[in-house]
Formats: structure tokens, C-alpha cells, sequence
């Protein structure tokens, strides 16, 4: 999916009002693995190790970004810098009536405009950066309801002895539970399936105590 094709597909899905929820529900689907894919993409592409640290005009480019594609989706919100470190920008959206549609099914719409603004820092710039975009605190809380999921499977692997599948995560929040369990001394955590379907697979380490 090109750059453009994925952004005006994205617009066009919040431009149909009356679309029925199954329609609703595969242009999200189609938004999260444009995500991914780019997720993916941006893997390979030649950054310059060299380039300086995040400037005012990376800033200043890359909230801009979002309010056009904000706009063109016919969203009513905000956008304002919250934190800027050197390799890092974090930006939140802030809306009186959209939040939910701009957060979209598990992050998902969220998602898609981290990634699409990402990518277009790094067409432009060519800079390591990290974004990372908010919605009314949407990050923390998405987090903790996933580490809070991740302890409780982690307590069925080690009470039934069996691997626990979480659902399908971005590339982010796999990361967040790799990170939770990565000094466990009985736990750990894999990621499987390709595209949409990557998941965290948590298990019972193979040299684990045998008691538990």
C-alpha cells in the first residue's frame, strides 16, 4: 500500500457517516495493517546515522502533518507538542467530541496516524526519531490494561503449565510486555504470526523452577 493510497483510504473511512459496522470495522482492520506495514517498511529504509537530534522544524513539520491529515479527515481536534527530547517527539490530540473516533477500535485509528507521521519525518528528514502521539492519555491507559492482561496470563501459564496467546498488539505494546517480563525469572515472552495477526505468546521459561 503506497504512502498515498493508504492515507486517502484512511480519510475516506471517516468521511462515510453512514457506513454500517462491519464496513466500519474492516477499514480499521485495513488501517492497522497499513500501520504495520509501514512498521515494516521503515525498517529497511537508509536513515542517517549522523543526523542531528530533533529540531524545531522536525516539530514544527511533523504537527502540521497531523493537523492536514486531521483536517482532511473532518476531525474536530487539537494537536500540541507535549515532551521533545533529542530523539523524540511526543504529541497529543485533544478533542471536545471525536476522541473515541481519533483513538478508533484499540488504538487502532491512533495508530495509523503515528505511523503515517513517522513515515513522513523520515521521508523528509531522514532522522532516527521516535513519535509517539496521545489521545486524552489513551497510551497510559491502554498500557496498564495491557501489562494488568499480561500479569494474569502470566499467573495461568505458571498455575496450568500451558502457553497463553494475547490478542493481536502493534509493534509498541508487544514491546511493552517483552519489556515487563524480561528479568522474570519464570516467565517469557515470544512474539508470533505475521502482519495483523502478531501476537505475544507468553510462557513458562524452560529452566524455570520446577516447583512452580
Amino acid at each position: 500500500m503506497s504512502e498515498k493510497k493508504g492515507l486517502f483510504s484512511f480519510i475516506r473511512g471517516f468521511n462515510k457517516s453512514t457506513e454500517i459496522s462491519a464496513e466500519i470495522s474492516k477499514e480499521e482492520e485495513n488501517q492497522r495493517q497499513f500501520a504495520m506495514e509501514k512498521d515494516r517498511e521503515e525498517q529497511f529504509e537508509p536513515l542517517d546515522p549522523d543526523a542531528g537530534p530533533v529540531t524545531e522544524e522536525i516539530v514544527s513539520f511533523s504537527t502540521a502533518r497531523l493537523k492536514e491529515v486531521l483536517e482532511l479527515a473532518n476531525f474536530d481536534a487539537q494537536v500540541n507538542l507535549v515532551d521533545k527530547t533529542p530523539r523524540k517527539i511526543v504529541l497529543e490530540i485533544t478533542s471536545k467530541t471525536e476522541i473515541g473516533r481519533i483513538i478508533g477500535k484499540e488504538g487502532s485509528t491512533l495508530e495509523s496516524l503515528q505511523v503515517l507521521v513517522k513515515h513522513f519525518i523520515i521521508r523528509k528528514f531522514a532522522v532516527p526519531v521516535t513519535i509517539i502521539l496521545d489521545a486524552d492519555g489513551y497510551r497510559k491507559r491502554r498500557g496498564d490494561m495491557i501489562r494488568n492482561k499480561a500479569k494474569k496470563a502470566a499467573q495461568t501459564v505458571l498455575t496450568k503449565g500451558k502457553p497463553v496467546h494475547m490478542e493481536t498488539m502493534t509493534a509498541s505494546e508487544r514491546k511493552t510486555i517483552h519489556m515487563l517480563f524480561q528479568d522474570d525469572a519464570d516467565i517469557q515472552t515470544i512474539s508470533e504470526g505475521q502482519g495483523s495477526s502478531r501476537h505475544v505468546v507468553i510462557e513458562k521459561r524452560k529452566d524455570a523452577n520446577p516447583a512452580l
